[in-house]
């Protein structure tokens, strides 16, 4: 293995290929690396603190405000199913006057309905109980009880809280993931507008969504968060997004955070295990603030990992990256992680930090071998201090 330096990391000759390349506008301010996001507690279903990320591309607006008339409108024909905290599950939830209690019964009486169905959500704590999604369905949170419209706001970057709308896990014993995304699930879902935790378990691994089986949603403007779950000696505390087996969704305009489990690994933005055409883009993702169940020499907190191959056509692009959340961690952090043989990726990010560690932090970490790693920037701020391969086995 040969190397040379470049702007301060370390370049592998034929795997890890650095290229300087301009994220373009300044979306994301140098500085800026620690997303900020909460550490799981949703108990009063508040939104947990995304960080000070205030200029954002203009394909990760949340878009204008929606009237109530406009609403009702599509409503009229059968196409929408409303939820409310005030509703009842007896309801048909087809009229804004006579919602749904939960999100999963509003999702089975979407799929009696033609075309494709929309599930609106207004503001409130909702604790559902296996929740799935596995036919097309646009799936909206952030309305106003009331109204049945929605701030201009709502969404990333700013969060601005006005008609919070969370989602929980009732039963973990059931269902490990809050949400569960799988089958014939095409582009055309849309998951957007909520705050989805994780649930705390003190003897399984939690997730917030996990999107499997070869489903590819688009996830957007959603606050995601791991939870507080327990991985063992094997797996990872929480996780915030798991994407595994072919799956391949757009997740975007998000703010993701890997909660404050405690395993192998304690804490988990978001873990890429898929062998599709993922796109993860234009979002913050923190590792959040987990342990490790036994003392070990391995991170206990992690931004992204990367297990499988990213198309070459989907690199991970225009990121806010840390590997842990505003606390910081006790352990070892990593912002990006790549693991695994023969794992190809492209990376194009604009920020990307270790975290805060008692002990050692990395932007980057390498252990793929046969692979090529692809990072590419030009921030004299990532390539001089955050953007690190520490012990790249090649």
């Amino acid at each position: 293995m040969t190397g040379r330096r470049f702007g301060g990391a370390w370049a592998l000759s034929l795997v890890l290929l650095v290229i300087p390349w301009s994220c373009g506008g300044s979306a994301f301010s140098s500085g800026q690396a620690d997303s900020g996001a909460n550490d799981g507690s949703l108990a009063d279903g508040s939104v947990p603190d995304v960080g000070a990320h205030e200029a954002a591309p203009a394909q990760m607006d949340a878009g204008d405000a929606e009237t109530g008339a406009d609403v009702q409108a599509e409503g009229a024909v059968g196409g929408v199913v409303y939820v409310s905290p005030n509703g009842a599950d007896a309801n048909t939830g087809l009229s804004q006057l006579s919602p749904k209690r939960t999100i999963t019964s509003a999702l089975a009486e979407a799929r009696t309905l033609p075309g494709l169905p929309e599930v609106h959500v207004c503001a409130g704590v909702y604790s559902e109980t296996k929740l799935s999604i596995s036919a097309d369905v646009v799936l909206e949170g952030a309305y106003d009880c009331a109204t049945w419209t929605r701030t201009a706001s709502y969404g990333f970057p700013t969060f601005d809280g006005t008609n919070t709308t969370t989602i929980q896990n009732a039963a973990v014993t059931e269902q490990t993931a809050t949400l569960i995304v799988s089958g014939a699930v095409t582009s055309s879902t849309i998951v957007e507008g909520f705050l989805i935790a994780g649930g705390t378990s003190p003897s399984l691994n939690v997730f917030g969504i996990h999107i499997a089986s070869g489903a590819s949603p688009l996830v957007k403007n959603d606050v995601v968060v791991g939870g507080s779950g327990a991985g063992g000696t094997t797996a990872t505390g929480s996780v915030g997004i798991l994407v595994d087996g072919t799956s391949a969704p757009e997740i975007t305009a998000c703010a993701i955070d890997g909660g404050s489990g405690s395993g192998a690994e304690g804490s988990l933005g978001v873990d890429l295990n898929t062998t599709g055409a993922v796109n993860l883009h234009d979002a913050t993702v923190s590792g959040g603030s987990g342990t490790l169940a036994t003392q070990s020499n391995n991170f206990v907190t992690i931004g992204v990992r990367v297990r499988a191959s990213l198309p070459t056509s989907t690199p991970l692009l225009r990121l806010v990256i840390a590997g842990s959340g505003s606390n910081g961690a006790n352990g070892r952090t990593v912002g990006l992680y790549v693991d695994g043989t023969g794992v190809s990726a492209g990376i194009a990010v604009c920020d990307i930090s270790g975290g805060t560690s008692s002990v050692q932090s990395f932007g980057v970490y390498v252990t793929a071998s046969g692979g090529t790693v692809a990072l590419i920037d030009n921030r004299s701020d990532v390539d001089a201090e955050a953007l690190q391969i520490g012990r790249a086995h090649v």
